[in-house]
């Protein structure tokens, strides 16, 4: 009687303990912490204005933003809390931080676009349009800046024309962007000039970067074709990796490049830094995107109608549809 007086007290205690444990959010709270991560911030058009949801790995959707202006180029803060996006009214564009619910709207900056979040820390990258006429007194060419998560700090970085496709290097520490003379970097610090990576009469855009930060990736387009290039962060070593491609994205392993081709159908390959062991991973997709583990890719298709956000693991296996709104959904942006 003793031994099983003591067996039901230490089931109580066990009860009693995994009860705290819910309740204080242990381990519960690493699930939770996990789930948070497979989140995907996008840009919904509605054919009335643009919207920016968030979706999770279940297809559970939140529209954050609610406003007669039009939002887009959604971009989360390093610790996955809040988003930068650039919304366009009839005056200007601006820049807005929200938190990631939804909640706190606030506007950052007025008069920029493309904001894109440090890596590693609170501060934002952003283009800024011109404003004025060229060659009178109080023209301002616009150009690259970045300012601070609390909007302090702001400082121009640049002052090239139509700076966009902002891309920061994985420390932090530079940012490509491309330019109408090509694909530039520049210290994100403000401590030296812009130095030109690409220079062609070609349209040089959509940067992106080696793990190592010693290489990127980008799209080459001639009118209306498109191939995707290698180049040293220095700009040396260029070379052609694939025809008929765009919109290509280092993994996060750096170890392979995910990229749309339009050669018949669209497609979305993987291949290496090398231009071997191309991989044809999925039929009818667009726009790649890493999970920051390098184990999913989200996508957009048109396979089931609209143009709605697809994921599916890095090796193509186990496609799956998450959105389900009439419209049209782009730029998947996965939380860090």
């Amino acid at each position: 009687m003793l031994r099983l007086a003591t067996l039901a007290v230490l089931f109580a205690v066990l009860v009693a303990t995994d009860h705290l444990r819910s309740a204080l959010g242990t381990p519960s709270a690493s699930v939770d912490v996990a789930a948070a991560r497979k989140q995907i911030a996008f840009t919904h058009d509605s054919g009335d204005n643009l919207e920016i949801y968030v979706v999770d790995n279940r297809g559970k959707l939140r529209n954050l933003t609610r406003n007669p202006a039009d939002d887009d180029t959604p971009s989360w803060s390093p610790d996955g809390r809040q988003i930068a996006l650039t919304r366009e009214t009839e005056e200007a564009f601006d820049i807005y931080v929200t938190n990631a619910d939804g909640t706190g709207q606030r506007r950052l900056v007025r008069r920029g676009y493309d904001a894109v979040w440090s890596p590693t820390e609170r501060r934002i990258a952003f283009g800024r349009e011109d404003r004025g006429t060229i060659g009178e007194p109080g023209y301002d060419p616009g150009g690259l800046f970045v300012v601070n998560g609390d909007g302090t700090g702001l400082r121009r970085l640049t002052s090239d024309f139509f700076a966009s496709h902002l891309a920061w290097s994985p420390d932090g520490r530079r940012i490509a962007y491309s330019g109408l003379e090509g694909i530039s970097i520049v210290d994100a610090a403000g401590s030296g000039r812009a130095r030109r990576v690409t220079s062609d009469a070609a349209t040089n855009i959509a940067a992106s970067w080696s793990s190592d930060g010693r290489r990127i990736v980008y799209e080459r387009r001639v009118g209306f074709d498109s191939d995707i290039y290698v180049v040293n962060a220095d700009g040396t070593g260029r070379r052609r990796l694939a025809r008929n491609a765009y919109s290509p994205v280092w993994s996060p392993t750096g170890k392979q490049i995910a990229f749309g081709s339009n050669a018949g159908d669209p497609q979305i390959h993987t291949i290496l830094a090398d231009g071997s062991a191309r991989r044809t991973l999925t039929t009818a997709g667009h726009e790649p995107a890493w999970s920051s583990d390098g184990r999913q890719i989200a996508f957009r298709s048109r396979r089931d109608g609209d143009l709605e956000i697809y994921v599916m693991n890095s090796d193509g296996s186990g496609p799956r549809r998450l959105t389900r709104l009439a419209g049209v959904d782009t730029g998947p942006r996965w939380r860090p």
